[in-house]
């Protein structure tokens, strides 16, 4: 966000120097570096008014070539816009092809196509009618996709997911994680202290280090 906003006071300023400043002129200069000065000062200071600059990087299902999803053998090699050309065709010919729909929704969403992400999942749901017991990573995965197409804000589903994951499996760090940001967004410090004491993590387990990252900035506030 920081960087977008730079951008843009930037290309106001540049865009009023040149048509206003003469930079031969040595008292224009002068405008130049106090509107350079200006952009970047407002933009940091929006950032942290605006923004989330305390807590750690909002993750995302790990951003790996889309290959590494578990795709029909038959068209893992081919380039992307092949495959997903491929499982469209295949989806149009069988629209209940359960094994599609979820490949579909995984290829989408590893390409920031989140509303297209989320209307595959629900098809592959709706299909296979796996609750979150039987399948909690692969609605560990749509409650994410839920989550970065809400502009990273945390909803009441998403948040409901993870809290019925977490019945399933206690040691789901992920699930941990979303839970405390969204206390967090809620203001909830009270229940964020109490879970960061409590809370037993690994070290060698991404999601545990991103919980303890949250733990520590919170706890400096």
């Amino acid at each position: 966000m920081f960087w977008i906003v730079t951008a843009f006071l930037t290309f106001i300023s540049v865009t009023y120097l040149f048509y206003n400043v003469d930079i031969n002129n040595k008292n224009h200069k002068y405008k130049v570096y106090g509107l350079m000065a200006f952009s970047c000062i407002t933009a940091l200071s929006l950032y942290l008014y605006l923004g989330k600059a305390d807590m750690p990087d909002f993750p995302y299902i790990e951003r790996q070539d889309v290959k590494n999803i578990d795709l029909p053998h038959d068209i893992k090699n081919l380039p992307l816009d092949t495959i997903i050309h491929k499982i469209e065709q295949r989806l149009a010919n069988n629209p209940e092809d359960k094994k599609g729909h979820l490949v579909l929704a995984q290829i989408n969403a590893k390409l920031g196509k989140f509303a297209h992400a989320l209307t595959s999942y629900e098809k592959y749901f709706s299909l296979t009618k796996k609750d979150i017991h039987k399948a909690p990573s692969i609605w560990g995965d749509y409650a994410e996709v839920m989550i970065l197409n809400n502009d990273n804000i945390i909803g009441d589903r998403a948040h409901e997911i993870y809290s019925q994951i977490l019945s399933v499996d206690k040691n789901n760090m992920r699930a941990y994680f979303f839970i405390l940001i969204y206390n967090n967004q809620q203001n909830n410090t009270s229940f964020i202290n109490t879970q960061c004491q409590n809370i037993s993590l690994s070290d060698n387990d991404i999601w545990s280090q991103r919980i303890q990252l949250l733990c520590n900035k919170i706890s400096k506030n």
